[in-house]
């Protein structure tokens, strides 16, 4: 519409003998017409902007000691919520991990790269942490709602760790990308595992996270 606004108007400013011949004699539509449906678009645009800034989610995640619905004891437990004010849905959830050395603690190797679900519970199942025992990662479909609001009971809860779990695993990230009302994608890097809690737990076990490994 903005273009053809332009071509009239630059029309409009030429001899009128060039406006008989191509290609001068084109029109689509009239400068009135065309800057009405160009300011009628831009007022779409501006409220649709308008709506996805009110409606727009907000990722928001905490790692505190909190019970958990899966395992027994959890050291850290990782939720998740919308602290923002539209409704959101969950599109994908990915997952990677750095193992610890047994006898250092710290880092062994890079992190994996992005894996799925199935992917990593195989993973680190390998590495001898058994699911809803050592940690606990439950099972997100995509389109399943992300909860709306600050009480913690309406949190989604992502993943826990237990002591064993924590020692073993130096890093764990989740990649979550979620869809708001407007069909508007949102992505975010969850950081799971504390640095400074589990130094705390490295340092309160010393030589005890052997066990660990065993």
């Amino acid at each position: 519409m903005t273009a053809n606004v332009i071509w009239e108007i630059t029309k409009k400013n030429i001899p009128l003998s060039s406006t008989n011949s191509w290609p001068w004699k084109l029109t689509v539509l009239d400068v009135t017409t065309s800057a009405t449906l160009a300011s009628a678009a831009l007022a779409l645009l501006l409220a649709r902007s308008q709506l996805s800034r009110t409606s727009r989610p907000v990722i928001s995640y905490t790692s505190i000691l909190h019970k958990s619905r899966f395992i027994r004891k959890p050291y850290r437990v990782i939720h998740v919520r919308n602290a923002g004010a539209g409704h959101a849905v969950v599109l994908m959830l990915k997952y990677r991990y750095r193992i610890a050395d047994p006898r250092s603690g710290t880092a062994k190797g890079p992190l994996t790269d992005w894996m799925d679900w199935h992917d990593v519970l195989d993973k680190l199942e390998g590495h001898n942490m058994r699911d809803r025992v050592d940690f606990a990662l439950p099972n997100i479909a995509n389109g399943a709602g992300l909860p709306l609001g600050s009480a913690t009971n309406a949190d989604l809860e992502l993943v826990a760790f237990t002591e064993k779990a924590t020692v073993m695993l130096v890093e764990f990230d989740i990649l979550l990308r979620i869809e708001d009302t407007l069909g508007d994608q949102h992505e975010r890097v969850l950081i799971c595992m504390s640095q400074r809690h589990r130094k705390e737990l490295l340092d309160k076990l010393d030589k005890k996270r052997l066990r660990f490994w065993r």
